[in-house]
């Protein structure tokens, strides 16, 4: 069996404290997900650029316990919260 990666699709989502989903996916830069095998719950690391939207800065959109959802082919396949983030300012200018 073989498996083109290229044909999976995937989604990040930020649901905010107001309740508005927010699609991550156009300032997506990387992503990865696992199951720890020391720990009881998975982790996510996701990578974004830092972009204005018509609501402010990402990064100020994205505090501390924000709701985050990973859609894979269109499956939940992660459903976690925000515990640290860290913003780079350099020529990258990323989100993490």
């Amino acid at each position: 069996m073989s498996l083109n990666v290229q044909e999976n699709t995937y989604e990040v989502r930020a649901i905010l404290q107001d309740g508005t989903v927010l699609d991550l996916s156009p300032a997506l830069t990387q992503l990865s997900w696992q199951d720890m095998a020391d720990e009881v719950a998975q982790r996510a690391t996701v990578k974004l650029a830092q972009v204005k939207l018509a609501q402010g800065w990402l990064n100020g959109l994205l505090p501390l316990c924000t709701a985050i959802q990973i859609i894979a082919n269109g499956a939940e396949v992660f459903r976690g919260s925000v515990w640290e983030w860290e913003y780079a300012s350099n020529s990258s200018r990323d989100i993490t």
